[in-house]
């Protein structure tokens, strides 16, 4: 193994591990704006490209962490924007029924029902079912306080 892989993957660990250690309230010295701006200038880094969409996840969940749901969702479309994994799909969609924005989410959904090949099936399938109960809830939600539906399915 090269050692820049092996770099690599030891700087995954170790970001994995402060931000998890700063979601469990470990590090109250360290300042999660400062390791932001770090993660944004590692993503910036060319060198680091093959990189870029785990780091944006991580910087996704250092500001759900935050309680910024909103930095979160970009941070994911970020990622998503580099790379498409259906995990981030799934965050996606979980956050914008968060948020309670519905239109995306539907839009979300369907990118997210259009992906469903086996594969995704057999990694994914319990989550997809689990997110559609939340789109239906949240539709159902916002068709008592009167607000007009999406039309999903």
């Amino acid at each position: 193994c090269s050692s820049d892989l092996n770099d690599r993957f030891d700087l995954q660990i170790e970001l994995d591990s402060i931000v998890t250690a700063l979601e469990a309230g470990d590090c109250p010295g360290l300042d999660p704006d400062r390791l932001l701006d770090l993660i944004g200038m590692l993503a910036a880094n060319p060198a680091l490209s093959t990189l870029k969409p785990y780091l944006y996840e991580q910087a996704s969940l250092l500001s759900l962490y935050r309680g910024d749901i909103y930095n979160s969702l970009r941070y994911v479309e970020k990622a998503l924007d580099v790379s498409f994994h259906m995990s981030r799909l799934l965050f996606k969609a979980e956050a914008l029924i968060a948020l309670g924005d519905r239109q995306r989410a539907w839009e979300t959904w369907q990118l997210i029902a259009s992906k469903m090949n086996y594969r995704n099936r057999l990694a994914y399938g319990q989550q997809v079912k689990e997110l559609r109960s939340k789109l239906d809830q949240l539709e159902q939600a916002s068709n008592r306080e009167g607000g007009a539906g999406t039309g999903g399915e």
